[in-house]
């Protein structure tokens, strides 16, 4: 006999504010206020679905939430709720639409609305743990405070949201392997994100009106920026890295630091065969690992190109390729910025020969003299050899008259053959 243990999710229908702890799939059947914190969740394998409704929670103000989560939880999922704050909280409180307490984990927060305003109230707050969650598709807005708020994050997803904050839009204070991607920030702050602890091996990738980044001080390591335009971005010594999915990738190898504008594209561009480090905002010798994505891979005798000039070891700056240069996607290392590109490598262009000087073994000046001998052969047949002895007056001139006239013509023999002569060596040498 075999004991198994089988855990039924069991449809509920939910019609006031309420706590709930079993496990369960739990459904909103009209819109909820409360003067306080509405909805609690304090078990694991639970869905509560606000099925469109409304939840409006603490019309009397004070430190209260829309929905509460003590943890630590598993597998919790909030979707399709409509929540908003019934008043104007205190700064400081630590209120907000969704808030966790302990560790939350493999839970998903989907397709809900948050409005809250004015005083000290964020849309959503992770005051502990965020390990494995995915937040997506949910509309925050949050007048006069941040979207997110979030304390430890680790492999998180936050995807295909839109954020409407005045402040910023995501708070980090650790985050680690965190994936951004596909959501909209329209804020009037001058950053976006906000990392106040660590950032680490982090994920931006297309997002919408990105204003910025700023890390405080505290460094990024290893986060990625993918298809991402940024507005402003301020950092201290780190090594991020930037793509562009089409053409290709820089991993920073050396720190860099400052605050700039239009970082990606701007600072950094990465374009079809093209890789451009400003150097005059980056600051020279910033050693860099270079991707170039889709070339073609029959060059002849290619070469690595910075600003124009063939980059390799012996040059300064230096560029050292870990791949063939025909690989298609073309990795090397370079050890400063500049404008980067692969081409082929054009030898100088061969000046045309001297008509009078020697080519190989038969100079042009032994053409010349057979040329000259055969018009003296040429005259010699047709009219003599000059030598002739002619008493009348007409055959003399007319034998002059016929001599000319053969001049004239191996002339213009020679000089065709000239012609013919130099066209061949051109022909021969190109």
């Amino acid at each position: 006999t075999e004991t198994r243990n089988i855990t039924v999710n069991i449809p509920r229908g939910v019609t006031s504010c309420r706590t709930l702890k079993q496990v369960g799939t739990f459904t909103l059947q009209n819109d909820l206020t409360s003067t306080g914190t509405c909805m609690t969740i304090e078990g694991d394998d639970i869905i509560f679905d606000g099925n469109g409704y409304d939840v409006v929670f603490g019309t009397n103000g004070g430190t209260n939430n829309g929905i509460l989560l003590t943890g630590p939880l598993d597998n919790v999922t909030i979707r399709n709720t409509n929540i908003t704050a019934g008043s104007v909280f205190a700064a400081g409180n630590e209120s907000s639409g969704i808030t966790y307490t302990g560790t939350l984990q493999n839970s998903l927060i989907y397709n809900n609305t948050i409005y809250v305003y004015n005083g000290g109230i964020d849309g959503l707050i992770a005051s502990s743990t965020s390990i494995n969650n995915n937040y997506s598709s949910n509309t925050i807005n949050s007048v006069g405070r941040n979207s997110m708020e979030m304390g430890s994050m680790t492999n998180d997803t936050i995807s295909n949201n839109v954020f409407l904050s005045s402040g910023n839009e995501i708070d980090f204070a650790d985050s680690t392997n965190v994936y951004i991607v596909d959501n909209t920030f329209d804020t009037s702050s001058t950053y976006s994100v906000l990392f106040s602890n660590s950032a680490i091996d982090n994920i931006f990738e297309r997002n919408i009106d990105f204003k910025g980044i700023n890390d405080l001080g505290i460094g990024q390591v290893n986060v990625t920026y993918i298809d991402q335009t940024i507005t402003n971005f301020f950092v201290s010594p780190s090594t991020p890295n930037f793509e562009n999915t089409s053409f290709g990738r820089i991993d920073f190898l050396t720190n860099i630091n400052g605050s700039f504008g239009g970082m990606f594209p701007g600072v950094i561009r990465i374009e079809n065969n093209s890789i451009f480090m400003d150097t005059s905002v980056l600051g020279e010798n910033k050693s860099a690992l270079i991707k170039i994505y889709n070339l073609q891979t029959t060059f002849v005798n290619p070469a690595i190109y910075n600003n124009g000039t063939i980059c390799d070891s012996t040059t300064s700056p230096s560029c050292y390729n870990l791949t063939g240069l025909n690989a298609g996607n073309v990795i090397f290392n370079v050890s400063s910025g500049g404008n980067y590109s692969i081409s082929v490598i054009i030898p100088p262009p061969t000046p045309p020969p001297d008509i009078g000087s020697t080519v190989g073994s038969t100079g042009s000046s032994d053409i010349k003299s057979f040329i000259e001998d055969l018009i003296d052969e040429i005259v010699d047949v047709f009219v003599g050899d000059g030598n002739e002895t002619n008493t009348n007056e007409e055959g003399v001139d007319e034998l002059k008259s016929q001599r000319n006239y053969v001049l004239i013509m191996a002339l213009v023999v020679f000089l065709l053959s000239i012609g013919a002569v130099y066209l061949f060596i051109r022909i021969v040498t190109s």
